[in-house]
């Protein structure tokens, strides 16, 4: 063989992207997560009115929609049945803050994984220097 020899190693090729399981999970939050708030907003703030729970009063009753949503057939057959939700306003802020809730440690658990699964933060061209070994002093 000579010395500079034509044939390489062929490089491995690495999948491009995350791995298809974390769309997979990703889906599932997106569409799981909202579901699950609002069940539970509509447990609290029920469980809030039974009981005497400060809630204002501007979150409570029936929704107020614009003039505009009477005058287009298009936006009250879209924006209609909503009107009748009793106590939407007080649903939605407890949907909206639960939503955050559970987002949050749904990403400080999916960062723990990650750091603890993921790969190396170090590469081939970073990697720290080697602890204990020292230089020699320069002397002239």
């Amino acid at each position: 063989m000579t010395k500079y020899s034509s044939v390489r190693p062929r490089p491995i090729p690495r999948p491009v992207g995350p791995h298809p399981i974390w769309r997979g999970i990703g889906c599932l939050t997106l569409l799981i997560l909202p579901i699950f708030s609002y069940a539970l907003a509509r447990l609290t703030v029920d469980y809030g009115l039974v009981n005497g729970w400060p809630i204002p009063y501007q979150l409570l009753g029936n929704p107020q929609l614009p003039d505009f949503v009477y005058g287009s057939w298009i936006l009250t057959s879209i924006f209609g049945p909503v009107a009748f939700w009793t106590h939407f306003y007080a649903y939605m802020a407890a949907t909206a803050l639960f939503v955050m809730l559970f987002g949050g440690v749904l990403s400080v658990g999916y960062a723990v994984v990650y750091a603890i699964f993921g790969p190396s933060k170090w590469g081939p061209l970073d990697a720290p220097p080697p602890r204990g070994i020292r230089p020699k002093a320069y002397k002239r």
